[in-house]
């Protein structure tokens, strides 16, 4: 088959496919068992956290300005999602990390091949078939994200930006999974580099991210306006004030982490986090209860921000009991989510047509041992 041949798609056979796909998987009975179990971890998650946070001291819910009920909602649309995402990314890579090379074992691949489906209907209706199964595992743990996000008046777009990143990521791990099943002739082999593959983009990126912070590293003169040691000696009993603040030109090792900021936001989590975490009114990050979306936005906000510029502001005169006002770090920038999305999509993109190039036939090269037919 040539090139375009084996690119050409047509709708009625990636439907074809796709539907054989769910039916095959339909006819289990593991299904059910499976989706219960899912179903009863998420809701578990989901309970445990509402009733963490609820029974919290009321105080500390007061002082980031957020009612009881809103910590613990908040709390649990975070975290259940979070769940959510690290369960997903153990099963979808079995929808598809063996679909290629065990219907080529079973000798069914040869038999879709000799029909009038092209290769890239075959890809592709697998492929729309795992985002079936992947809806509806979504699906099943959506009433506690709506409960969370209810309850924690979150506001409808951070419930659906994080819908929208946690379908787009798990699209990308299934495109990963069907492109190695197609590149190994042995499913627990594919099963294995897709597994690795998924580890690789959420901790191989922290940890090249850590790594890129010496090779940034310079040496900088700046400006700093601070309370010198000299005042705190002359004064040993008195409190400072601003008035007695200087500047002063200190030379410090700054990392330049706006050079490298991309690493984690091609990181799953960090996408999801920057998609749906709940930023206040103020333009200050909403940390109320356990948030840990507000926590990994802010944190991939600072990295992309970089050393600050102009006079640093050490002007510490004291603490009068009340919450600093700090800015969030993403203040005055754009999301980092669209930017990871992006990556992920190429690397999506790049492994359906991997995928679609190996499956067309005549194939000039196949594993030892590879079944025909």
């Amino acid at each position: 088959m040539s090139a375009p041949a084996a690119a050409r798609m047509s709708g009625q056979g990636v439907r074809t496919v796709a539907g054989l796909e769910l039916k095959q998987r339909a006819r289990t009975s593991r299904w059910p068992v499976v989706l219960g179990a899912w179903f009863l971890l998420i809701a578990a998650v989901a309970l445990l956290t509402w009733y963490g946070i609820s029974s919290q001291d009321q105080t500390y819910q007061d002082l980031e300005g957020a009612t009881h009920t809103e910590s613990a909602g908040r709390s649990m649309y975070d975290l259940t999602t979070f769940f959510v995402l690290g369960l997903s990314m153990l099963i979808v890579p079995s929808l598809t990390a063996t679909s290629i090379n065990s219907d080529r074992e079973q000798g069914v691949l040869a038999t879709l091949q000799t029909t009038l489906l092209s290769p890239a209907d075959i890809v592709i209706g697998k492929w729309v078939a795992s985002i079936c199964v992947t809806l509806v595992f979504l699906a099943t743990a959506l009433p506690f994200l709506i409960w969370g996000w209810v309850a924690g008046h979150a506001g409808p777009w951070p419930i659906l930006r994080s819908m929208v990143a946690l379908l787009a990521v798990l699209a990308v791990i299934s495109a990963i999974g069907l492109m190695f099943s197609t590149l190994t002739a042995r499913p627990v082999g594919s099963a294995v580099l897709t597994y690795l593959a998924v580890a690789t983009l959420v901790i191989g990126t922290l940890i090249a991210f850590v790594l890129s912070l010496k090779p940034f590293e310079s040496t900088d003169t700046v400006q700093v306006r601070t309370i010198p040691q000299s005042w705190y000696e002359e004064h040993p009993n008195d409190n400072p004030t601003t008035s007695d603040c200087v500047t002063t030109t200190q030379e410090q090792v700054r990392v330049h982490t706006e050079k490298t900021w991309w690493l984690l936001a091609m990181n799953p989590v960090v996408i999801v986090a920057d998609a749906g975490f709940v930023e206040r009114s103020d333009g200050r990050i909403d940390t109320s209860g356990v948030a840990p979306m507000a926590a990994i936005a802010e944190g991939v906000g600072s990295a992309r921000k970089g050393p600050e510029t102009g006079t640093l502001n050490w002007c510490d005169v004291g603490d009068t009991g009340a919450l600093p006002s700090t800015p969030s770090a993403r203040a005055g920038q754009p999301p980092s989510w669209p930017w990871g999305l992006g990556i992920l999509t190429v690397i999506g993109i790049g492994s359906l047509v991997v995928a679609i190039r190996r499956t067309h036939t005549p194939i000039k090269r196949l594993p030892n041992g590879t079944r025909i037919a």
